[in-house]
């Protein structure tokens, strides 16, 4: 998701537009920066329409160099490059297209009269923020969209361990319970019990996946998993834990394995079989 977005004169620094998203940071400390390493690539004759990006402190720069303005936003570092680089591409595009006396030969004569009042180029704001709420509100769906995919992956697992547990495996059935309620009460996800065994039915589809953080879930989903599966091999005789994994995992790995690859939950799998 875009952060910030700038429009600058390259020769002067001047800025023309600005516009921060969220909660305010020192990203224009980096901008002297930002300006240092176009010109430097301007110098070695790498000119004309590019787009490059610059990774600083945790933020995701991407700046489209059309002389003579350099268009920059940021985004997280975990922002998918290519995105920020479509977006930074029709930005560019529409500033260009709204004030057509930047795009082209005269655009170095406007800006040697330019006054410098950033209220000149004000009436591309709208725009802006419009093309950004649409862009996160598509942002937020992709991501619940993931979300519900590794929640649905991870039922699986889950229900196949625990409906394969030995009954009157009453001391995994208590350990077990800590840690399950533990994960629960963090993201307060709806547990059933049996009324034949005290053990846990985890119903995480229940998960609001639009509300909860995608990485601290899947770290905790696979934390739990790896918590069940030491618990299993510390009450159940010898190989018996391993036997359940074999049996009742591998077959879902099979079956669904390109969702399990593309989440990166086979490392996890592999690591505890």
């Amino acid at each position: 998701m875009i952060r910030s977005i700038w429009v600058i004169e390259r020769i002067t620094g001047r800025c023309l537009f600005e516009r921060t998203y969220g909660k305010k940071v020192a990203e224009a400390d980096f901008i002297p920066m930002i300006l240092s390493a176009v010109t430097s690539l301007s110098d070695f004759g790498l000119e004309g329409d590019r787009i490059s990006t610059i990774v600083t402190e945790g933020i995701r720069w991407i700046y489209r160099y059309v002389d003579p303005l350099i268009f920059v936003v940021t985004g997280a570092k975990g922002d998918p490059e290519s995105h920020l680089k479509a977006q930074i591409n029709y930005l560019g595009n529409a500033f260009l297209q709204m004030f057509p006396k930047l795009n082209g030969k005269d655009a170095t004569d406007f800006l040697r009269n330019w006054s410098g009042a950033t209220s000149d180029f004000q009436g591309y704001r709208p725009l802006v923020d419009q093309l950004v709420q649409q862009w996160s509100q598509i942002s937020e769906v992709n991501k619940a969209a993931k979300t519900l995919d590794v929640l649905e992956i991870y039922q699986k697992i889950f229900d196949a361990i625990l409906t394969g547990i030995p009954p009157g495996s009453y001391k995994v059935w208590s350990e077990l319970g800590l840690a399950v309620d533990e994960f629960c009460g963090k993201f307060k996800v709806s547990v059933r019990y049996k009324l034949s065994e005290p053990s846990p039915v985890l119903d995480l589809i229940s998960i609001d996946a639009f509300s909860v953080n995608y990485e601290t879930l899947k770290t905790s989903l696979s934390l739990l998993l790896g918590k069940l599966v030491e618990i299993l091999k510390k009450h159940l005789p010898v190989g018996e834990a391993d036997r359940i994994l074999r049996s009742r995992v591998i077959p879902i790995m099979k079956r669904d394995w390109k969702r399990i690859d593309v989440y990166s939950i086979d490392r996890v799998l592999v690591s505890l079989l």
